[in-house]
């Protein structure tokens, strides 16, 4: 799979912003957009990441992983200890009692607590498996890489976003750039608030472009 270091995410960073002798921005600021950058991309293309469980006598809610973003489903033995099945989502229930063994074949996100998950029907096997959308870890070393999985794409995104942040206000302040005209015959707009603008386009632009679905639909098939 594709990675790419800090230390090179940086270097093109400072490219794009044209500050490559750090006049402007940091280091430590410009490494900051891009695990900020890093962020907003894996919560808008989560890595697809999986955690297996232990099963608890008589437990129903387990916890969610610390770096979970979304929850793709739930794999394991509850129609019966034999055939595993995936199963599918449902919204938390109303006060009321299943009949034993006549519990939903779900999962409930963010139930009873909105770090755990709930199985209204208990697991028939030992273990179970979590799929779910996870974040990527923060990069703090110049070795540290950001695993772009098979989207190579992902490198312009994280490069784009960062420099969205570069010139938005907070961060242009820090860098002494000017946002706004002083002198009313010298109107010249916002320019640093249009880059801002620009560099989020794209961002956009990308993600709209190369990003699929994570969504699988089985389909129910007739019989042999």
């Amino acid at each position: 799979m594709a990675t790419v270091a800090l230390s090179t995410l940086r270097s093109r960073v400072q490219t794009f912003l044209k500050d490559t002798d750090a006049k402007k921005w940091s280091a430590d600021d410009v490494d900051t957009f891009i695990n900020m950058a890093i962020t907003q991309w894996t919560t808008d293309v989560p890595i697809a990441s999986a955690n297996s469980y232990t099963v608890v006598s008589s437990q129903h809610e387990y916890g969610l992983p610390e770096n979970a973003l979304s929850i793709s489903n739930v794999y394991g033995y509850f129609e019966s200890a034999s055939n595993q099945e995936f199963l599918a989502p449902m919204s938390a229930p109303r006060p009321g009692i299943w009949n034993q063994l006549d519990e939903p074949r779900r999962y409930i996100v963010g139930f009873p607590l909105e770090s755990q998950f709930y199985l209204p029907r208990l697991p028939q096997g030992s273990t179970f498996t979590l799929y779910y959308g996870a974040s990527h870890t923060t990069l703090v070393n110049n070795t540290d890489t950001l695993d772009l999985r098979t989207h190579r794409w992902g490198e312009q995104a994280v490069i784009a976003y960062a420099c969205y942040l570069a010139h938005r206000p907070y961060a242009a302040s820090r860098a002494r750039l000017e946002q706004w005209a002083r002198k009313q015959d010298q109107n010249v707009g916002n320019p640093l608030q249009e880059q801002a603008q620009a560099w989020l386009e794209e961002y956009e632009r990308l993600v709209d472009k190369y990003a699929s679905p994570q969504v699988l639909e089985f389909v129910a098939l007739g019989r042999a």
